[in-house]
């Protein structure tokens, strides 16, 4: 079996992955240490991050194919859209379906946290 390598040509697809599965390790360590409402707030954090994530991604996709002046519009309006969609179902998870905030925050910050562990990664592997 061979070693998979980071580049920059899957460093996305990674970048998934390692989030994907801190979100499974993080969300199963929240359970078992502080509670159930924990665990799944860190689960629904993570998968809305992630969502996001992947939203921002094909966005950004569809306005580098069109014209400079009509990318500039799209990029805002898709933003305000993206950005208000987010708030909205945040204030519900929070307000309606009792979700646990803290496990909520860090359950979003499940993106940051896998970029700097590849950030660190590719320096220690790549020497740079």
């Amino acid at each position: 079996m061979g070693t998979a390598r980071i580049n920059d040509d899957n460093l996305i697809t990674v970048l998934a992955a390692v989030c994907a599965c801190l979100v499974v390790i993080l969300a199963t360590v929240g359970w078992l240490m502080v509670s159930g409402r924990f665990a799944a707030g860190v689960a629904i954090g993570g998968c809305l991050a992630l969502l996001n994530f992947f939203w921002l991604r094909i966005a950004l996709q569809k306005i580098l194919q069109m014209p400079a002046g009509q990318a500039t519009r799209s990029a805002n309006v898709r933003y305000i859209i993206r950005l208000s969609a987010l708030g909205f179902i945040l204030w519900v998870l929070i307000t309606k379906a009792d979700i646990s905030i803290p496990g909520l925050l860090v359950g979003l910050s499940v993106l940051v946290i896998g970029i700097v562990l590849l950030t660190l990664y590719r320096l220690l592997h790549l020497g740079g």
